[in-house]
């Protein structure tokens, strides 16, 4: 069962990645991409699962101890290195342990350049 939900999210990973770019070979590897960035983000709640003792965690680790803390030129510069790096928002705000709404807002306001959303032409 689980080999079949893998072999759909591939698929509709690919179909869609197929609508967003005119060559195949970039559409494959960004497809392969997203399938591993979701795989990898399922392992990394299940980890943090079994560290709070069975309780979800909203967002990454010390979540609850950011996610209402005032930003720092030392986050800022954080968020600010891993946007150049070209690490997506949802990762930005896992290694921060803030939400992703949080970087979408940070970005904003720190003037950080656009970048193409997936799927958008």
């Amino acid at each position: 069962m689980a080999l079949d939900l893998m072999q759909e999210l591939r698929r509709l990973l690919l179909e869609r990645a197929l609508k967003a770019y005119d060559d195949p070979d970039k559409a494959l590897a960004a497809a392969s991409q997203m399938a591993e960035f979701i795989i990898a983000g399922g392992e990394r709640i299940a980890q943090a699962k079994r560290r709070a003792g069975g309780q979800w965690q909203t967002w990454g680790p010390g979540h609850a101890a950011c996610s209402h803390a005032p930003w720092t030129p030392k986050l800022d510069d954080e968020v600010r290195r891993m946007w150049e790096d070209g690490r997506r928002v949802i990762e930005i705000a896992w290694h921060l342990g803030r939400t992703p709404a949080s970087i979408n807002a940070r970005v904003q306001l720190l003037k950080l350049p656009k970048r193409r959303r997936w799927g958008k032409s």
